[in-house]
């Protein structure tokens, strides 16, 4: 079960975010997370419905200086820019056969209407 650790105990988070986002009174909802590049096929049989994935592009140099920057956990730029890769790829391939509308991060932040 994808809600189990390895000792058979529910993945109470998990369990929690599933259950909100199936809640149709929860509806529209929006999660900005860039693991789910990774990992979003796993969640989807969990889910009710299809989602509609809005894809952001970001400059990859922007993404990799952003990372560079950070205070707790400084990464290379070099692998900044290797992570921004692989992630949007992945977001690509794991999103192919879904409703996606892409755009870029620059537009959203500029008119986020």
């Amino acid at each position: 079960d994808i809600l189990m650790n390895k000792d058979g105990q529910l993945f109470n988070e998990g369990r929690k975010a599933v259950a909100f986002f199936n809640e149709k009174r929860n509806y529209p909802w929006m999660l900005k997370d860039p693991r789910l590049c990774i990992t979003f096929r796993m969640w989807l049989p969990l889910l009710n419905f299809i989602p509609a994935i809005l894809f952001t592009y970001r400059h990859p140099l922007d993404v990799a200086l952003s990372m560079h920057k950070r205070e707790f956990e400084k990464f290379r730029v070099e692998r900044g820019l290797r992570m921004w890769y692989v992630y949007n790829r992945r977001a690509v391939e794991q999103s192919h056969d879904l409703c996606r509308v892409a755009t870029s991060h620059h537009a959203i932040m500029t008119q986020p209407q």
